[in-house]
């Protein structure tokens, strides 16, 4: 098996809501679906304010070059500016088993 986790963690700047993040995240969504080797992603929040983006590649080729072309699309934008960019982790996974 092949796939790759992507996962990145963040905060928001203060002040943003919830409604205000998910709304900014709608394109983003729309945007990765369309990409080659996606499969599936989840966005998520803890109790403490830390968020997780999770996205599930076919490969790691199609991982980095996805991550690329993200910041291309959507370096400027709400989805970007909604993120403290101090808190931003992103890391690159081999999966060695999914159901």
């Amino acid at each position: 098996m092949s796939a790759v986790l992507e996962s990145v963690t963040f905060r928001l700047i203060e002040g943003t809501t919830v409604g205000a993040f998910t709304q900014a995240c709608e394109a983003t969504f729309a945007w990765v679906r369309k990409q080659p080797g996606f499969m599936h992603r989840v966005l998520c929040c803890d109790d403490g304010g830390q968020w997780s983006d999770q996205v599930l590649w076919t490969s790691m080729a199609h991982a980095k070059a996805a991550s690329e072309a993200f910041m291309h699309s959507f370096g400027d934008s709400a989805f970007m500016a909604s993120m403290d960019p101090n808190s931003v982790k992103m890391q690159h996974n081999m999966v060695h088993a999914h159901t």
